[in-house]
């Protein structure tokens, strides 16, 4: 495994790369950590396209860009062999954000479609993204307000396939990807299960049924710790419209989410943030006016889907 902490960006044109802070050499083709001089494997490094020592920073960039694509066909087809193919099929929508305006192209097709996920999923709204059954018993079951909460810690190491770990990898991972700290800061995760009478569940799907062409994609909200059960209760609400406005209003009214977590952070007042599901509906019904900042018009464009807990 690589000893190497430090990111480059560019090179002089010699594929056989060292390190400007430790003795460390490695070849630009594959990444691969030779501990020294890297200059002979250069050479003889099966995805070597120059057949030398050199190559052109264009040569470089379409390399590394196919290697990528291939390494995500791969590993969403490991997927769908060895979890199901929904876990492959939610990685690819999860993955589309992060390669968007790239060269990176995943030519893999999952098996199911968005219907079949949303179809076939156990909980259906929030929580559910998984095909499995929970093995835990819920934290809280709230059968007025349909809805079911699991605690699941973050310390939870199994590598069964199961809804524990499948909304651990969802919820935690999405999170730990965009937070700018240590993922070791998750205590917990409380994944939040509306059932198909829940009004607020209701509000989300009739909205993105009355538009088919809305765009769905992850948000996050952070609050004061005693709002987050009654959002998880009965929904968002619009500020200044169904509640009083907390922390201003500087663009304009409507739920303040973000599409990162380091944002919503500095409003949980210690708390935990909600992890949302938002739709995109039109160019009219949600801004964003500054950073990675989602602001939505309407309250029922939003369904909570778990609470990480830091």
């Amino acid at each position: 495994m690589s000893k190497m902490k430090l990111a480059f960006i560019d090179f002089s044109g010699c594929f056989a790369l060292s390190c400007s802070t430790c003795p460390c050499g490695f070849c630009a083709w594959c990444l691969k950590d030779c501990d020294g001089d890297a200059h002979a494997h250069v050479l003889t490094c099966p995805e070597n396209h120059s057949g030398d020592y050199h190559g052109t920073f264009k040569q470089f960039e379409k390399h590394h860009d196919d290697r990528k694509t291939r390494l995500i066909d791969d590993k969403l087809k490991e997927a769908e062999r060895t979890q199901n193919p929904y876990v492959a099929a939610i990685t690819l929508k999860l993955l589309q954000t992060d390669i968007q305006g790239t060269d990176v192209s995943p030519t893999y097709k999952p098996s199911v479609t968005d219907d079949d996920i949303a179809n076939n999923s156990t909980g259906g709204g929030g929580g559910g993204e998984s095909n499995e059954k929970w093995k835990i018993k819920p934290l809280i079951d709230d059968k007025r307000n349909h809805l079911k909460i699991y605690k699941l810690d973050y310390n939870y190491n199994s590598v069964d396939v199961s809804r524990e770990t499948s909304e651990l990898n969802i919820c935690g991972g999405h999170f730990c990807r965009l937070v700018k700290q240590n993922q070791s800061i998750i205590k917990f995760i409380e994944v939040i299960e509306y059932d198909q009478s829940s009004i607020v569940r209701k509000q989300y799907d009739d909205r993105k049924k009355a538009n088919p062409n809305s765009k769905e994609i992850w948000v996050f909200h952070g609050t004061n710790p005693h709002n987050i059960p009654k959002i998880i209760e009965n929904g968002f609400k619009v500020g200044g419209q169904e509640v009083g406005i907390v922390n201003g209003a500087a663009h304009g009214s409507g739920v303040y989410t973000a599409t990162g977590p380091n944002t919503p952070m500095g409003y949980s007042q210690g708390g935990g943030i909600i992890l949302s599901k938002g739709l995109l509906c039109t160019s009219q019904d949600h801004s964003t006016p500054v950073h990675d900042y989602v602001i939505f018009k309407n309250a029922d464009q939003l369904l909570p889907y778990c609470v990480v807990y830091t």
